[in-house]
């Protein structure tokens, strides 16, 4: 039997750490169809890199473009609502921009979550209207309808009919 011995300068080397994986492979294709996989496979960091950030650029283009899309159909919304509103039921505002320019309020101020608040729109108009009256201007609206419109002023049952218009006249 044999003893091993250690010297203290085999003791003290590390064993060999494995490498580290490679972005590409080494390793020598043995036929035509492997180099071409292997090819295929190989990851390029840079190509990766343009890859993410032109998907990243389209997302933001698209995110930017529904936001956009939000707004416009929020003021679209307000507009209409504010255009629709009324004080003390037969006083409208003259132009619609000024319940923004007076109140510092904007679309997002009365929609959330795509629906108006009605009530806090409403208030603020009868606010307006109380602080600035020479903005608004009444309308006048029918208490009924005319019922002769359209149909003109005389009656069809008391005028002639058509079998009077061959007869000869007296």
């Amino acid at each position: 039997m044999s003893e091993q011995t250690t010297t203290p300068q085999e003791a003290s080397t590390p064993e060999a750490e494995p490498a580290a994986p490679s972005l590409v492979d080494t390793a020598k294709p043995t036929s035509l169809a492997e180099g071409v996989t292997q090819h295929r496979n190989r990851r390029d960091p840079a190509a990766d890199a343009a890859k993410y950030r032109h998907q990243l650029r389209e997302t933001e283009a698209e995110r930017d473009r529904i936001a956009q899309t939000v707004e416009t159909a929020q003021n679209t919304m307000y507009d209409q609502a504010v255009a629709a509103a009324r004080s003390n039921r037969s006083w409208v505002l003259t132009h619609t921009g000024d319940l923004s320019r007076f109140t510092g309020k904007n679309a997002g101020d009365y929609v959330h979550d795509g629906v108006i608040d009605n009530e806090a729109l409403q208030k603020d108009i009868d606010q307006l209207r109380a602080d600035r009256p020479e903005l608004f201007h009444e309308i006048n609206l029918p208490i009924k309808p005319d019922r002769s419109q359209g149909r003109g002023t005389f009656s069809t049952l008391t005028g002639s009919r058509w079998k009077d218009a061959f007869r000869t006249r007296k």
